[in-house]
């Protein structure tokens, strides 16, 4: 299976409650977030009304960080093939690695058929300045729906 994937290196200190609202926010804006794939005679296309976000966790602060980039090619490989298989699941997958005190990294995988590179970083960069608007007690930033 192709999928596209993301990462950012976050630099400071990490509210992670308001980070796992800013993309239920985002899933909310964005149907494709919401989608599944299944494959029975033929593909068939699920939007969710709504879902859960769920963000895989790891910690890596007690580790070498010389291990730190193989870890994180590592965890790359497990996202990208953990969940690709045509079930009735959302085709994407996300994970948030704490790496230092103050230094997260965040993978986000979808699959291509839902979502390209270039339509990841956008999604990412609008995810992000959300995400440090709602730190800074701006309650958010005006993000227009997205259309189907």
């Amino acid at each position: 299976m192709y999928f596209t994937q993301s990462y950012a290196t976050l630099y400071g200190s990490l509210e992670i409650q308001k980070f796992k609202e800013t993309w239920q926010r985002a899933t909310a804006r964005h149907p494709i977030l919401r989608t599944a794939l299944l494959l029975r005679d033929e593909p068939l296309q699920v939007v969710h009304a709504k879902i859960e976000v769920s963000i895989h966790q790891e910690d890596w602060r007690t580790l070498p960080v010389s291990e730190h980039a193989s870890r994180l090619e590592d965890c790359c490989k497990w996202i990208g093939i953990k969940e690709w298989t045509w079930r009735a699941h959302l085709c994407g997958e996300s994970a948030l690695i704490c790496t230092q005190n103050d230094q997260h990294v965040f993978v986000l995988s979808m699959h291509h058929v839902l979502l390209d590179g270039w339509s990841m970083a956008r999604l990412l960069g609008e995810t992000l300045r959300d995400y440090f608007a709602s730190t800074q007690n701006i309650a958010h930033i005006e993000i227009a729906q997205a259309r189907p």
